[in-house]
Order: structure tokens, then C-alpha cells, then sequence
């Protein structure tokens, strides 16, 4: 599998986003697809902990225009007897960033933000199996596309836990992104909230142990 290591700036990937994808799909299936609309920088198909495909895959272009003429030309038809759906791949928007004019107080949640879409639940495992008093993760990804939202939260055992977990994450980069760490609320304290009629974040994945 070709195995895309992307660039700090989303400028610099002029990427598209391939969901609805039969799970027979190959590296060299998109690459056969795609090729045609300009050269390829890197391909990326989503897998889960076991290596299965998630219906869903990354093509990076070295343009803009050939993405551009990707997403027109591919977009709701249909490939290997599948309706595909194509979209411009998501920059990292200020919606996923931390707000760091006011430092949270330590506490035994952390946000995690900067994910690359590409990230695989392996990948993600790996991160978190490096920590210690890891109790819950969740991952956000949008309910309706299946596209991962590029950010998580994870929940610690004790405050020491969650300190050393805050340092380690806050000088590490993954995909070739810096990770934006800050303090938030633990879950209980959210789901309070949600009972007093808050909003909340509707689109998270959920409560999730990670595999390991």
C-alpha cells in the first residue's frame, strides 16, 4: 500500500476524498481510476484496526487542477458497481482548533486536534498505547460521510496521567502534522452539561476503548 505522508500545510495537498467505496478496493484500483486526471502524489485507502478497508480512500494530486477536474468528473457515478461519493479533501479548519488565548486548567481530559483525515485506527492505537492511564478515546467523524473529523479526545485515570500524556502529545507530529493538545472537560462533565440542555458535540464517535 502506498502510504501517504502529508505535508504540515494543506496547501500543499491537493487532495480528494473517495467514500461509498466498495471494500474490494485497491491502491492500484484508485491509482488506475485517477491517474488519468493528473499525477498523483499519494494514495490512501481508510482501514480499521485489522487492516480491512473502511469504504473509504484518499488521492492526493500534485495540482489543484487535476483535483478539481477529479471531483467534476467522478462525483456521484457510479465504480465498481457502487455510487461513489468525491469531495475537495477538508482543510484542518479553525472549528478543530484549540483556542489558546485562555489556558484550560489541567484536568483529566485532553483534546487532541491537527489528526490527519488519513490516519488509521492502527495508527491511532499505536498513539495512544504510548500513554499511560488511558481509560477512554474517542474519535470524531461526521455521522453522514463517514469523514473523519481530525480530532479526538481521551480520558485519564489520574491528573498525573493526563499531565504526562499533555506533555508527550504536545511535542509530537503525526502525518507530518503537529498534534494541538489542550485540557478539556471530562466526558461526565460534558454529558452534564448536555442534560442542562447544552448542545454539545453531537458528531463524536461515541464512547471508545482503544485496542489495546
Amino acid at each position: 500500500m502506498e502510504s501517504a505522508n502529508p505535508a504540515a500545510e494543506d496547501g500543499d495537498q491537493h487532495g480528494i476524498f473517495v467514500s461509498n467505496m466498495t471494500f474490494d478496493a485497491t491502491d492500484l484500483h484508485l491509482r488506475e481510476a485517477y491517474s488519468q486526471y493528473g499525477e498523483i502524489k499519494s494514495i490512501n485507502i481508510g482501514r480499521d484496526g485489522r487492516g480491512l478497508s473502511r469504504g473509504f480512500g484518499f488521492v492526493i494530486f500534485t495540482t489543484k487542477e487535476a483535483a478539481d477536474k477529479a471531483v467534476a468528473a467522478t462525483d456521484n457515478t457510479f465504480w465498481h458497481g457502487r455510487r461513489i461519493n468525491v469531495q475537495h479533501r477538508k482543510s484542518t479548519g479553525p472549528a478543530n482548533r484549540v483556542d489558546r488565548s485562555e489556558p484550560k486548567p489541567p484536568s483529566l481530559s485532553l483534546y487532541i486536534g491537527n489528526i490527519p483525515y488519513e490516519t488509521s485506527d492502527t495508527d491511532l492505537n499505536d498513539l495512544f498505547k504510548s500513554l499511560d492511564g488511558v481509560t477512554d478515546v474517542r474519535v470524531a467523524v461526521d455521522r453522514q460521510t463517514g469523514w473523519p473529523r481530525g480530532f479526538a479526545h481521551a480520558d485519564f485515570g489520574d491528573q498525573a496521567s493526563a499531565t504526562k500524556a499533555y506533555e508527550k502529545l504536545s511535542a509530537h507530529s503525526l502525518g507530518g502534522r503537529q498534534l494541538r493538545v489542550d485540557y478539556t472537560q471530562p466526558k461526565r462533565d460534558r454529558v452534564e452539561r448536555n442534560d442542562r440542555g447544552d448542545r454539545g458535540d453531537r458528531n463524536d464517535r461515541g464512547p471508545r476503548r482503544p485496542d489495546f
